[in-house]
């Protein structure tokens, strides 16, 4: 996986790419799942509360900040992955 800003999409290795660390309880198809949000592992990672086994590892805060789901949402479904 290579996340850096200037790597397109398709190079990163995340689109249409099974999860590395697990599948969230089944409910992820790939880290990113291009048009599906609900089945990508990190809108779904994103979206976990701090008690669900997948949650995102905190940093700073135990729930996404006000309007990123969206954003992330939005992006995931506007995606085209080969």
């Amino acid at each position: 996986m290579d996340l850096r800003w200037a790597v397109p999409i398709p190079a990163t290795k995340t689109c249409n790419q099974a999860p590395q660390n697990g599948n969230v309880d089944g409910k992820a198809t790939a880290i990113i799942a291009a048009g599906q949000p609900d089945k990508s592992a990190l809108w779904l990672r994103l979206n976990a509360k701090p008690d669900d086994g997948w949650f995102m590892p905190q940093i700073a805060v135990s729930i996404a900040q006000p309007g990123v789901t969206e954003m992330l949402s939005a992006w995931i479904k506007s995606l085209k992955c080969p």
